[in-house]
């Protein structure tokens, strides 16, 4: 009997394996069993299919820094032996493409959480920063109150102590306002003096203006006195917006606000010097330190107009006599700038210094 060639394999059959059913003879008996070969056997993984699952994309931090970096696969690099062909029952192998999406979109969390962070990070800074800052304001503007009115604070329970200033001062009441004479030896400084009625309620002297000009803001400073003077004490508001200084050119004031007592006209300067013989005459008929108010004559030359607008008000008198040694009259006039009734008729009013040590009292 002939034996069939077999025929050359093809490309068509490497990586299969051609079987042809075989017999065998059972034990103890002359018949025989044909055994046919299993068609489905699991082929064992070649060499690419375990590079392919081996080496694929992953994600790998620097040491230095917390950004992500793609490591991709270095399977372009590795070159495998080819194929050997044989015989078998393998089936034809693709490998399966992984995807990079759960990579993506783990790149993708990472950059959407490091802005929201650093926002996170300013704002909390920010609110740090606005916190300190209110607390430094606070911390400075009590450490200014404390330095301006720590002096005037009294831990004594009572002020029954008498004031060294008492026996160099007097309280007059007048109907109307009080009076403090004063003859201080040495200088002696009154702002935070205060007036005190029946009820405990206190008011300070406050401050003043030295030299105060007509028509315009006028800056106080701390009132400080040497000498004999006398202080003239109303509850209201000044006419001028601020206690003053009363000098020899103030009456010129009396003509425009009413002052009670009014402000005496006996130290006005007379000394004018008008520049012509009609000038001189026309402004012998104006009151002694009286502004005029109505339109000057047509006859009078131009610089006796200027001399007039220029020197007969009250600003201009203080102009020409400011520098004066006998300028200032030694009188003060203090508004305690209180609305309503400060004191009461028959009630004691007490004077005391600046640390609460009785200088003087008087029935109001």
């Amino acid at each position: 009997m002939k034996k069939e060639k077999e025929a050359p394999a093809t490309d068509e059959s490497i990586g299969t394996i051609k079987v042809t059913p075989w017999s065998a003879s059972l034990p103890g008996t002359d018949e025989t069993e044909k055994i046919e070969p299993t068609k489905e056997q699991t082929p064992l993984p070649t060499e690419k299919e375990i590079m392919n699952i081996l080496v694929t994309p992953w994600l790998h931090e620097l040491p230095e820094t917390n950004e992500p970096q793609m490591i991709e696969s270095a399977e372009e690099n590795i070159t495998l032996p080819e194929q050997e062909k044989h015989t078998g029952i393998v089936a034809p192998f693709e490998p399966i493409p992984l995807s990079k999406e759960p990579t993506e979109t783990v790149l993708a969390a990472k950059e959407t959480t490091a802005p929201n962070q650093a926002i996170e990070y300013i704002a909390i800074h920010k609110a740090v920063f606005i916190i300190i800052g209110c607390f430094f304001i606070a911390s400075l503007s009590l450490f200014i109150f404390f330095l301006n009115y720590l002096p005037l604070l009294s831990f004594r329970p009572t002020v029954n102590e008498v004031s060294p200033y008492r026996v160099s001062t007097s309280l007059i009441s007048t109907d109307g306002y009080l009076s403090i004479e004063i003859n201080a030896p040495e200088t002696v400084g009154i702002t935070h003096w205060k007036l005190k009625n029946d009820s405990g309620q206190k008011v300070f002297l406050g401050k003043t203006s030295i030299l105060p000009h007509f028509g315009k803001v006028n800056e106080t400073t701390p009132t400080k006195i040497t000498g004999a003077f006398t202080l003239i004490i109303q509850n209201g508001q000044s006419p001028i917006g601020v206690s003053f200084a009363v000098n020899k050119c103030s009456s010129y004031l009396s003509q425009f606000q009413e002052y009670t007592p009014p402000i005496s006209t006996e130290n006005c300067p007379m000394d004018l010097f008008p520049p012509d013989t009609a000038c001189k005459a026309f402004v012998s008929g104006i009151p002694t330190c009286q502004t005029f108010r109505k339109t000057l004559p047509g006859n009078l030359s131009a610089a006796c107009r200027d001399y007039i607008n220029t020197h007969m008000n009250y600003n201009g008198c203080v102009a020409d006599h400011k520098n004066d040694a006998d300028f200032y009259t030694g009188e003060w006039r203090i508004f305690l700038g209180q609305d309503g009734e400060l004191f009461k008729k028959g009630e004691t009013i007490i004077l005391l210094d600046a640390v609460g040590d009785v200088i003087a009292e008087v029935e109001y």
